[in-house]
């Protein structure tokens, strides 16, 4: 689920359509014959799902799609699962606005699990912590930061739904980055404190002594949607929205790996306050 359409997307959606009413099945009709439910289908012709390439075959083969058609949609679908976007296409609408877009994810989805090795998460940010890290973050100089930092925390309040599930491993190294000054480290760590108590928040910390089972390079996001799974890994250049079976697997295996080498608990929290300044330490 990449918050925007692309024009490879496009294309694949509106083929896909094309091929269910030229075969001569309504979207209830066509979800029947292939035991998916008529949201589905209606959500992958309109752009709010992207089709993984499993979904894609499924299509094609039951419309009974042209060879040279099948393999034309299956290469689009590839490129479509595996969506990369600079970070100025990504901020073409504003930072603010690309809050919005990962809020509207973060609420459809039903397990969230991130993977932090260098910063506290967005979901986790205090203000001053947020604001930090979007003016460093701001490459194409939209320049919206209070609107984007206001947005952040909005997004927030998706941790109170207890009918989803929130699990954050934080590499050690993430608690020590420093954005700004004491006082803004104490309030950040007393806030991952906080909403670690959440009933649906679990926060793990990976201790700089610990045997690494997994190579730390970029901060991920799997995001649990009903039939729409997929994601996000940021680089410094760029960010990748995966959504098919092969990369699911993988980074699902590789969290649960890096969790394997975390710390929870007691052992988690006085990391959590060794962040802490020194002269500000309770």
């Amino acid at each position: 689920m990449a918050p925007r359409v692309s024009p490879e997307h496009r294309r694949l959606m509106e083929a896909l359509r094309d091929l269910r009413c030229q075969a001569g099945l309504s979207g209830e009709q066509f979800g029947h014959t292939l035991g998916w439910s008529q949201s589905k289908v209606s959500k992958i012709e309109n752009g709010r799902t992207k089709p993984s390439i499993d979904d894609v075959t499924t299509w094609v083969n039951r419309t009974n799609a042209a060879p040279e058609w099948r393999t034309e949609l299956l290469e689009l679908a590839q490129s479509v699962a595996n969506e990369a976007r600079s970070w100025s296409t990504a901020h073409e609408a504003g930072l603010a606005e690309r809050q919005r877009e990962i809020a509207d994810v973060e609420a459809a989805t039903v397990h969230l699990r991130n993977f932090q090795p260098a910063i506290v998460p967005g979901l986790l940010q205090t203000a001053d912590y947020a604001r930090r890290v979007l003016t460093l973050a701001d490459v194409s100089g939209q320049r919206d930061i209070p609107t984007a930092v206001a947005n952040r925390l909005e997004r927030q309040t998706v941790l109170y739904k207890q009918d989803k599930q929130f699990d954050f491993v934080l590499v050690e190294g993430a608690l020590r980055w420093r954005p700004g000054p004491d006082e803004l480290m104490h309030a950040q760590m007393d806030r991952l404190l906080s909403l670690e108590t959440l009933p649906n928040v679990s926060l793990s910390v990976i201790p700089f002594d610990s045997e690494a089972t997994s190579l730390y390079l970029n901060g991920f996001t799997i995001f649990d949607v009903p039939d729409d799974p997929a994601v996000l890994v940021e680089t410094l250049s760029h960010e990748f929205w995966l959504n098919d079976t092969s990369n699911l697997t993988s980074y699902r295996h590789v969290f649960d790996d890096l969790s394997e080498a975390a710390v929870t608990g007691q052992r988690a929290h006085e990391l959590i306050r060794s962040a802490m300044s020194p002269g500000l330490r309770r």
